[in-house]
């Protein structure tokens, strides 16, 4: 029988974000011992020590939605984007960066886009992207930004590997709506 602190987190999650958790309903009802495990990696998908000032929190949200999109889960993108509008990163950032254009972004900012995108696909220039971060923002940075980018892929793989995961959805930013390919 699940517990009902199990099911209101659950509730919660869903209230927070605006979509459905029923991948995590999935995951509770297999193994309750799986799911307290994955509540005790939240903390470590939501770090950010070093990236405190609004340029480094900006940062760390688009480090995580290039993680996140690049996973191709439409709604963890539009739960991503709006955390980030919520914690006050301008919306012309996210556009951006959801259009990949890191070019026009500021320097620091691409270069942790550029980073965010070798990491997930495995680029070689990473070492040389992490070096760039590190001399913008200090080494302990390339953590925050490392658990960002965990943290982005961590829902997204969990629902694709479920199958819950939805692709190609329009990502509505203030009052612009994206639509969102994989």
């Amino acid at each position: 029988m699940l517990s009902s602190l199990t099911l209101s987190t659950i509730d919660r999650l869903e209230t927070q974000t605006g979509e459905k958790a029923d991948y995590l309903r999935d995951v509770v009802h297999q193994s309750p011992l799986a799911f307290a495990k994955f509540l005790l990696a939240m903390p470590m998908a939501n770090h950010c020590r070093t990236l405190r000032d609004p340029q480094g929190r900006a940062a760390w949200h688009l480090a995580r939605l290039i993680a996140t999109r690049h996973e191709d889960c439409g709604p963890c993108v539009q739960i991503v984007v709006d955390m980030a509008l919520a914690e006050g990163v301008d919306a012309g950032l996210l556009h951006q960066a959801l259009g990949g254009s890191f070019e026009s972004l500021p320097e620091p900012l691409h270069e942790v886009c550029a980073l965010a995108k070798a990491v997930v696909t495995s680029a070689p220039d990473a070492a040389f992207h992490a070096d760039r971060v590190a001399e913008r923002f200090g080494r302990g940075a390339l953590v925050d930004l490392g658990f960002a980018i965990i943290g982005g892929r961590l829902f997204p793989t969990l629902k694709r590997t479920l199958g819950h995961a939805r692709s190609c959805s329009t990502v509505r930013i203030e009052d612009t709506e994206i639509r969102v390919d994989g």
